[in-house]
């Protein structure tokens, strides 16, 4: 049994608990706690909660449902409440309007005190600072015990209870953006998407692709609609260029100034004059290899491509330049959990006259409400008109189908299957300093003698396929990321 009770807001005028509440903060050496929502910043209460946050037995749970405020547990977690969890859970029932998420809904906190006390807060209060300094109506009844006592213990075992629960994660800094996008709310800052064009070169013959011109010669159709289409969206391109002499990949920005369809039939399609600029040259399969031009390609050679562009290659990007592939856009989504989801529909199934009581009280006792027209509503008493609305949702609930709901919890993409290796991860493996001797007599023998100046390398090598990086589709939109 509690040694003392008290109810707040003390009087009707009075609601706000902040300094009742911060009081309790203050002389607190434990806290355990679980609340709906949080949307309020370390000044709103006591610098103590911090403190006690970051005390390894101490913690609070709290629903990742907006309107919680994850900037704002983000504030808490800097200055170094450790002990923040989110709960990322809700069922969805089908067909049902009034039910489409069940939330973590306790506010229950329980304080350690000094010699052996505890108090327990239950009641209404979300740590929202319209709850706290009495905006809201709320209310809350605080229990005065011991630690050893059978009331502290429940109330611990429950929250230990729900801390321990699958979907109730410590709070990552570094989820930030996953639990936003769990919450529903748009990115920040949406990192831009690029077109990469990865291409082989040799640093040893050109010291640097920095503002220089590239005419980039290939077959693919679908190759060349992906640049036109890039420069009539201005979508920024990148070249991703693999160094033949030293394994290392270097970035660059790239601007699409021209380009075309070769039409073998259509003499106007390859009848054009580029003058001295560096070749691009896409083999069927293989990364296009840059290298100095020999001379400028007559209409007969261009003839046997399928399109042309003329790059212009930007300054260098910086290193802190991340490619990342568009699939994995969603890092964290919400995943259907077929156990829970079990479970809960049985527990349904069992017993659905008990859970209609539920839903019907406490107007389950009254007698069904008539079918009242439409157009007689706005003329009904207002007691009338309420107890034939709660009748008429009552009705509805009883038709829904109990038994359709999902249960669901986040998924964060390092708890799911690891992705396949992109082709930038498997080109990056192909390029080993043991590989890059062979790679640059596979890349420049086939095509020094027909358009490129005669190469430093003069080994005739057996070329062996299996050891040349294939690249089936050349161009790819990413993700930039600095």
């Amino acid at each position: 049994m509690p040694n003392s009770t008290r109810f707040f807001p003390n009087s009707w005028s009075d609601r706000s608990i902040h300094h009742q509440l911060g009081a309790t903060i203050c002389r607190a050496q434990g806290l355990y706690g679980a609340v709906a929502y949080w949307t309020i910043g370390p000044e709103v209460l006591h610098a103590q909660l911090v403190a006690l946050l970051s005390q390894p037995e101490s913690f609070c749970c709290v629903d990742l449902h907006l309107p919680t405020d994850v900037d704002k547990l983000h504030a808490f977690h800097r200055l170094g409440a450790r002990q923040l969890f989110v709960q990322c859970h809700e069922v969805r029932q089908r067909g049902e309007r009034h039910l489409h998420r069940h939330l973590l809904h306790t506010k229950l906190l329980l304080f350690d005190l000094p010699l052996g006390q505890a108090e327990v807060w239950v009641g209404s209060y979300n740590f929202t600072k319209q709850a706290l300094l009495g905006a809201n109506r709320e209310a809350s009844v605080v229990l005065t015990t011991t630690q050893g006592s059978d009331l502290y213990q429940q109330v611990r075992a429950y929250l230990e209870a729900i801390r321990a629960d699958a979907h109730c994660h410590r709070f990552d800094p570094a989820r930030l953006d996953d639990y936003k996008k769990l919450q529903g709310l748009p990115d920040d800052e949406p990192e831009p998407e690029c077109l990469v064009l990865p291409v082989a070169w040799h640093s040893a013959r050109m010291p640097t692709l920095a503002r220089q011109t590239l005419l980039l010669l290939g077959q693919a159709p679908d190759e060349r609609r992906a640049l036109a289409q890039a420069d009539a969206a201005n979508t920024p391109v990148v070249l991703r260029a693999y160094d033949l002499s030293t394994g290392l990949t270097t970035h660059y920005g790239v601007v699409i100034q021209n380009q075309g369809a070769i039409d073998r039939n259509v003499l106007s399609s390859y009848d054009l004059s580029f003058g001295q600029r560096h070749l691009a040259v896409r083999p069927p399969e293989t990364l296009p290899y840059v290298a100095p031009q020999l001379h400028p390609l007559p209409p007969a050679e261009l003839r046997e491509f399928g399109f042309w562009a003329s790059l212009l290659v930007l300054d260098k990007l910086p290193t802190s330049l991340h490619l990342l592939p568009r699939e994995r856009d969603d890092t964290a989504h919400w995943q259907r959990d077929w156990e829970a989801t079990e479970e809960v529909r049985a527990h349904l199934e069992a017993a659905p006259e008990a859970f209609n009581q539920q839903l019907t009280l406490p107007f389950g006792e009254r007698p069904p409400a008539p079918d009242i027209p439409r157009a007689v509503l706005p003329d009904l008493p207002a007691e009338q008109w309420l107890s034939w609305a709660m009748e008429s949702s009552v009705r509805y609930r009883r038709k829904a189908k109990l038994g359709k709901l999902d249960v669901f919890g986040a998924a964060f993409w390092d708890e799911r299957e690891p992705a396949p290796p992109t082709a930038f991860e498997e080109l990056d493996n192909q390029f080993s300093p043991y590989n890059l001797r062979y790679l640059a007599a596979a890349y420049e023998q086939p095509l020094r003698q027909r358009y490129y100046e005669p190469a430093s390398i003069a080994q005739q090598l057996a070329l062996d396929g299996d050891r040349v990086p294939r690249l089936k589709k050349l161009l790819e939109k990413y993700r930039l990321r600095y």
